[in-house]
């Protein structure tokens, strides 16, 4: 019981939302670097292609799966955390797609 009160939070939930996203970026980063020779012409083929919002939406399919965890668990507060975070990071891609 103790470890649901203390995982249990909006802002445990919030933390892993926003951070497990930027970990899977790090994971796509390391896998494709050499691929394209280096990181600036991978982020130059990213930008050209016009992939960016892609792929920040898959990206976050780790979330939804915590998400579903988090509920499963019952751990309602950290699943409120992971919702918000999924939230910033939308909010991020529409400005991204059309501004």
């Amino acid at each position: 019981m103790k470890l649901k009160k203390q995982y249990n939070t909006q802002i445990s939930g919030l933390l892993a939302g926003l951070f497990i996203p930027l970990f899977v970026a790090l994971i796509f980063y390391l896998l494709n670097v050499d691929r394209f020779g280096g990181t600036e012409r991978l982020l130059w083929y990213i930008r050209t292609v016009d992939i960016t919002t892609k792929l920040l939406s898959l990206f976050l399919l780790p979330n939804l799966l915590l998400f579903f965890y988090f509920n499963w668990q019952n751990f309602l507060s950290a699943a409120r955390g992971v919702l918000f975070s999924t939230f910033i990071y939308a909010g991020i891609i529409i400005y991204l797609k059309f501004f």
